[in-house]
């Protein structure tokens, strides 16, 4: 049932399983008028991910979501030494990675299911970003679940949408 080598759909198949059909994601930079303190650094600007993503249904339904999330390098990429800028460059670098993965992913599911299914992908994008930018220290996990968020949550907006409900629910 798996569409790529080591997706296996931990459950079995639901009539109201989606297939991404499409992922978008691009970024917005905004400089705040005030800046504020956190964790000892001052934070005077926030990077965007937007991200828009249709679903279909194996009759042809389809749905389109969207989510947005800040990529919060000070917090989620705290690194001593590492400028802001490389930490923001790893997390868009990183984020193209998780669009090109999650465009990938053929199979009919639900979105927990796509989630669990990609996340050890994810995992390993973040190490090879890391290597592949020569970073100081590698893209820690929780880096990789903020730059991976807004894509999962966009596939939940689309799934909600296209079933009329709360896409919780079983």
């Amino acid at each position: 049932m798996a569409a790529r080598a080591g997706h296996a759909h931990p459950l079995p198949g639901r009539a109201t399983d989606a297939r991404i059909e499409d992922l978008q994601i691009g970024f917005e930079d905004y400089l705040y008028r005030a800046p504020y303190k956190f964790g000892g650094k001052e934070v005077d600007r926030v990077t965007l991910l937007n991200v828009r993503c249709r679903l279909s249904t194996k009759p042809g339904k389809s749905a389109e979501g969207a989510a947005t999330m800040s990529l919060g390098n000070v917090w989620s990429f705290p690194a001593p030494g590492i400028p802001y800028d490389t930490t923001l460059g790893a997390m868009k670098a990183l984020a193209e990675k998780i669009a090109r993965i999650t465009r990938s992913f053929t199979e009919y599911a639900h979105p927990l299911d796509v989630n669990y299914s990609l996340e050890p992908e994810y995992l390993k994008a973040a190490a090879d970003t890391s290597r592949e930018l020569h970073l100081a220290l590698p893209i820690p996990k929780l880096c990789t679940l903020v730059t991976a968020s807004p894509v999962d949550a966009a596939i939940h907006d689309a799934f909600g949408k296209l079933h009329g409900r709360n896409s919780f629910s079983a």
